[in-house]
């Protein structure tokens, strides 16, 4: 079963209301717990995530990972705007893109 770091933490809130007054060892590990469990949450909120190019377009001149369903592969994109796409040296288009998801920052101090 896998949970949300959302559910993680309704979970341990849960606990830690019905173990305040139990003792000292179940408040310390519930409160732990709900530590981790907004680290969790912090995490996958700034992980690049994939979005639908039917739900969300991304900004124009930039380059993006996406996915095509024609090549059924992953690929760096410029996104031209008006849904086109055009391949890292802006030499062809990329037809039918799926998905697309920010790039990483690069290293720094390279």
């Amino acid at each position: 079963m896998v949970i949300t770091a959302k559910r993680a933490a309704e979970i341990c809130r849960e606990w830690y209301f019905a173990f305040r007054n139990k003792g000292k060892g179940e408040e310390k590990c519930v409160l732990e717990l709900l530590d981790a469990a907004d680290t969790i949450e912090a995490l996958e909120a700034a992980y690049p995530k994939w979005f639908s190019v039917k739900e969300k377009l991304p900004e124009n001149d930039d380059k993006y990972l996406v996915f095509t369903s024609d090549r059924n592969d992953v690929v760096i994109a410029t996104y031209y705007g008006d849904g086109e796409w055009l391949d890292y040296d802006f030499t062809d288009l990329i037809p039918l893109v799926t998905h697309w998801m920010p790039l990483h920052e690069p290293p720094k101090g390279v």
